[in-house]
């Protein structure tokens, strides 16, 4: 990538504000979000196929791994936890296995997908 380019699409985080047409998340709440923006109301949908959502947005178009992102059709593709997990378990969107093997200041993004891309990394945590 040569210069700016929004990149990512999995992500999870806290709620910051919805819009005027959002019923099933708050602000506060933990979220996690998939690869795919859906209604979760279409034909397709109901039958458990939300990546092939007649209304579907590619969230790797949108920047899912910036500092804020503003998530269409949020009540069919976001899914509130229980409760804010806990520190530990946040590098690993709930322990499907320890990734993680870089860990970089947000600063550095560049230099994480380019370790990444270099095989060098299998996937980057970035922190604030």
């Amino acid at each position: 990538v040569d210069g700016p380019s929004p990149m990512g699409h999995e992500y999870v985080g806290i709620v910051e504000e919805v819009g005027s047409d959002v019923r099933t998340v708050k602000p506060g709440q933990f979220v996690i979000g998939s690869f795919f923006a859906s209604d979760n109301t279409c034909e397709i949908c109901k039958v458990g196929y939300q990546t092939s959502c007649v209304h579907r947005v590619s969230m790797g178009t949108l920047g899912a791994q910036a500092e804020y992102l503003r998530v269409p059709l949020a009540d069919g593709t976001l899914v509130a936890t229980p409760d804010v997990p806990s520190n530990d378990l946040l590098p690993s969107t709930i322990d499907p296995g320890r990734v993680f093997d870089l860990t970089l200041p947000l600063d550095d993004v560049a230099e994480g997908y380019k370790a990444m891309d270099e095989r060098r990394a299998i996937k980057t945590l970035l922190e604030p």
